[in-house]
């Protein structure tokens, strides 16, 4: 079906060389979804993951410049070689990559001080413009390929999509070379597109960028080191400095990590993301069986001959492993989904650790928790969560506001599921999260029918020295009423580790909020969740935004003050502060600002550019608008919806991303079969709507079928369901584009950059509501807002047609259509969201 479509597109092809334009179109896309979700990778590490938000706006922010420019300045490009502007804009695409990474290095840009350093106020624009200048170049190649060949919409929206889709795949390839290697990378395609784009007088330099480029991919981690924030810090001193000298003793990539190893005066510790979480690395001296029983926190759920088997979720360094070991537990099921520290602690560290992983008695998975979880029926005396904290950027969740599918109410019911009847589920968090995390559990014990909960749940964290929150405390659940016997012994234990008890069943000590979660009946739990500030309302699998701090109607000023002047503290304000919330809220006034621009700077000074923009436009605006908006808060939602049904995050972001378009692109070049005239145009295109808008909805409730049935599938059963799910659905949102498209701009080709550039912003309003949005309603509500928004693009076009009249844009075309805006589905962004 791909090579019909290609040679359809082909067979239509007036221009000779347009082939050529095509295939370098393609390469230039997959350079430019590496290069952003590369910029994701960087961003999660050197500075906080939140902050990989940034890439996804100045992503949309260069590719809506690039139609600003190509309107206010369209007889200028129209009167410019192609062949040689699209192949120097290659090359600027590959420079600016480079360049734009080099300086974006040398930016001292702390995101946390901006309201405590002015300077900061100036680093943060001059950041930005380094990230944005090779999307302003790769959004120039396109737009200006759509104007320079509009009837030849659907074959070259075929090339970018399928380029696009390439290029998400490919980064499970690059990325463990490291993300220098991935930006270097995506650098060399450009310049190979360069070539493909370049004359014969030009052929000659455009190979010597290749190999200069190329060159440059094979030193790139020593080239153009990835520099970290001085701010993020081990101990008292910056992380940087412990991963640039000799203490740095491993380091390796996936899509969603950075994994180093470094060595301590006393231990080895494992951080990942240069600080973003770490997991102890426990020496072992001896043999296992000459070790004593660990008599801490761990012993009161790994209990000396009571507990006979364990279930470790996120087992990293082996810590739990290994007190389990030393507690006498007969089975410790580890399951860890990172597959690097799986490899670390099975390897270069085993001995290390003892080889306790090689112990009999414990069998390490790789795999995601829920996943496994779903495929075993055994039951566990003990199920522990310690810290299960990987708030890693992905293209697939850069804007999920790190949601976890580890603590929804689903989640922790399928784990008391999973336990014996005198089972004990340890999950340890950051101390501000301990009253949600409590509410989430009241939520799974009501949904079993315990009638009493606060006699199953006990809570505690570690001290402080100046009293504030801790960033250690846990929670215990037995799936019956905590013991006497136990409690007792978990008053000595607390008091004889220094912990403090925040709740314990019969206690009166401790912060009201506990007993208040835990006692109150419905009605007044309602009544708490509505009038606290933060987010306590219990998580499910359809709202999975744990780390959701405030509530969106309860932030205030203080609130963003707070957050940007934590950079003494600022990993422990990624678990206090709505330092999430703050940063979507203002990637979505920069979009709506951006946006604005977009219509008021072409009809402002259109006349005087010769463009054709008029207040006529607005069917149109809103037409584009719609489905750069309702592409983005379908595709956010899908990615995150299928990543728990998929599982592990390396196959579920390039299933997802990469079904998605790939056969969007198959759908585009399709639609170059359909010529419709002026009488069949308007019903084909409404009833293509009408497809998406049901298929939409379908997809919503097959997925919650398949959440509920079908987790226990095999991983390559649940690859091929997703990538059968979304393939028809991507055919026809790949095809809306380029049919309404080329016959909207028959007569106005002025329109087509405009239209880029509006498609390019709306994208990324899309897809930070329906972040947004999916706290409130979830993701389910959210495919139902898609559908909604493609019901609204509907009309507009309704609105054109009539408007129009008998003429316009509805009408056959006379001369080679025009008119194209980039389909939201080429715009790489994250999350990535794998």
């Amino acid at each position: 079906m791909l090579r019909a479509a290609m040679s359809f597109s082909a067979a239509n092809a007036a221009p000779p060389r347009l082939r050529a334009y095509q295939w370098g179109l393609g390469i230039v896309s997959a350079a430019t979804m590496l290069l952003q979700i590369s910029w994701t990778r960087a961003l999660s590490v050197a500075l906080w993951y939140h902050f990989a938000f940034l890439v996804i706006s100045t992503a949309m922010l260069g590719f809506g410049v690039s139609g600003v420019l190509l309107t206010l300045g369209r007889r200028r490009w129209a009167a410019l070689p192609l062949d040689h502007t699209l192949s120097v804009l290659a090359a600027a695409q590959a420079a600016a990559a480079l360049l734009g990474f080099l300086v974006a290095n040398h930016i001292p840009f702390a995101p946390f001080a901006l309201l405590s350093d002015p300077h900061q106020l100036l680093y943060g624009p001059l950041y930005v413009l380094a990230l944005a200048a090779p999307f302003v170049c790769s959004g120039l190649i396109a737009a200006l390929l759509l104007g320079r060949h509009p009837a030849q919409a659907g074959g070259i929206y075929l090339f970018d999509l399928v380029g696009a889709g390439l290029g998400a795949l490919l980064l499970v390839a690059v990325m463990p070379a490291g993300v220098s290697t991935a930006i270097a990378a995506s650098a060399a395609l450009a310049c190979v597109a360069a070539l493909i784009f370049a004359t014969r007088r030009t052929r000659a330099p455009a190979a010597v960028l290749l190999v200069l480029a190329l060159g440059l991919t094979w030193v790139a981690e020593q080239a153009l080191p990835l520099r970290i924030s001085p701010t993020k810090r081990l101990g008292a001193r910056p992380i940087a400095e412990a991963l640039a000298g000799p203490q740095r003793l491993y380091t390796g990539w996936n899509t969603f990590s950075r994994v180093d190893v470094i060595a301590l005066r006393h231990s080895r510790m494992i951080a990942i993301d240069a600080g973003t979480a770490f997991t102890r690395l426990p020496r072992v001296n001896g043999p296992l069986a000459t070790l004593g029983p660990v008599e801490d926190a761990h012993a009161l759920a790994l209990r000396p001959r009571q507990t006979r088997s364990a279930l470790i979720i996120g087992s990293g360094g082996g810590v739990e492993v290994l007190a389990a070991l030393r507690n006498g537990v007969q089975r410790v099921v580890a399951v860890e989904v990172n597959p690097l520290i799986n490899d670390l602690v099975s390897g270069p560290m085993a001995r290390y650790l003892g080889h306790a992983f090689a112990d009999p008695r414990v069998e390490l998975y790789t795999d995601e928790a829920r996943s496994f979880i779903s495929r075993h029926a055994e039951r566990y005396d003990a199920i522990i969560a310690a810290h299960t904290i990987s708030n890693a950027a992905t293209a697939a969740g850069a804007l999920s506001l790190a949601e976890s599918y580890l603590l929804t109410v689903e989640a922790l019911a399928s784990c008391l599921d999973h336990l014996s009847p005198q089972g004990l589920l340890w999950i340890t968090r950051p101390e501000p999260q301990l009253p949600r995390l409590a509410a989430t559990v009241r939520a799974a014990l009501d949904a079993r029918g315990v009638t009493e909960p606060w006699r199953h749940v006990a809570i505690y964290a570690a001290p402080t020295a100046d009293r504030s929150p801790s960033f250690f405390g846990g929670l215990y659940v037995g799936v019956r009423p905590l013991p006497e016997a136990w409690l007792a012994d978990a008053r000595q234990r607390l008091a004889a580790h220094a912990l403090r008890a925040l709740y314990l069943p019969g206690d009166a000590a401790g912060p009201a909020i506990y007993r208040a979660v835990l006692h109150s009946n419905a009605s007044g739990l309602q009544a708490l969740y509505r009038s606290s500030r933060r987010a306590l309302a219990p998580t499910s699998d359809d709202r999975p935004f744990f780390n959701q701090h405030g509530r969106w109607g309860a932030l205030r000023w203080a609130d963003v003050a707070g957050a940007f002047r934590q950079e003494q503290r600022e990993r422990m304000a990624l678990e206090d502060q709505p330092v999430a919330e703050v940063v979507l809220l203002a990637v979505l006034m920069q979009s709506l600002l951006l946006a604005l621009l977009l219509i008021v700077a072409p009809l402002a000074l259109g006349r005087r550019a010769g463009a054709v923009l008029d207040r006529g436009s607005l069917p149109l605006l809103l037409y584009f608008s719609a489905l750069g908006l309702g592409f983005m808060l379908a595709e956010v939602a899908l990615i995150q919806r299928l990543t728990l049904f998929i599982g592990q995050p390396v196959h579920a972001f390039a299933t997802v991303i990469g079904a998605l378009l790939l056969s969007s692109g198959l759908g585009s070049g399709l639609s170059q079969r359909w010529a419709p005239t002026a009488a069949t145009l308007r019903p084909r295109l409404l009833a293509l709507l009408g497809l998406i808008i049901v298929a939409l909805l379908s997809v919503s409730g097959a997925i919650s079928l398949l959440l509920r049935h079908a987790l226990a599938w095999s991983l390559g059963a649940r690859l091929v369901t997703v990538g059968a799910l979304l393939s028809p659905l991507g055919l026809l949102l790949g095809a809306a584009f380029p049919l309404a498209l080329r016959h909207t701009g028959a007569k106005r080709p002025g329109l087509i950059p405009w239209a880029w550039g509006l498609n390019a912003v709306t994208s990324v309003v899309g897809a930070v509501l329906a972040v947004i949005a999916a706290t409130i309603i979830g993701f389910k509500g959210v495919l139902a807002l898609a559908a909604a928004v493609y019901g609204g693009a509907a009309c507009a076009w309704l609105w054109e047609c009539r408007r129009s009249g008998p003429g316009g844009a509805c009408a056959e075309p006379a001369t080679q259509p025009a008119g194209a805006s980039r389909p939201a589905a080429s715009l790489p962004h994250a999350d990535s969201m794998p």
